[in-house]
């Protein structure tokens, strides 16, 4: 998996999955998950995507004045395994 097109492959593959995870997170630090929870975005990858800046948006309120990018953010929930086999845990 060298190539942008294996990763995006290898991230469709697990789409849903790292949807669940990264809901799980957003729910587990929102003050209020109603009120940030990402509506069904029509695709899996699309899910996914609005899973992983809402679970941001919902670090960043935890963190305060901390400025983090989404990217180290989902690095670090993911342990940066996002593309790893065998993440997320089944």
């Amino acid at each position: 998996m060298t190539t942008v097109r294996g990763w995006l492959r290898c991230f469709s593959r697990r789409a849903a999955r790292a949807a669940v995870v990264f809901t799980s997170l957003l729910v587990a630090l929102a003050d209020d998950p109603a009120m940030v929870l990402p509506a069904h975005a029509g695709s899996p990858v699309r899910d996914a995507l609005y899973a992983v800046v809402g679970f941001a948006f919902a670090a960043r309120a935890r963190l305060g004045k901390l400025k983090v990018p989404t990217w180290l953010l989902m690095s670090a929930a993911c342990h940066g395994r996002l593309l790893a086999p065998g993440w997320p845990p089944a």
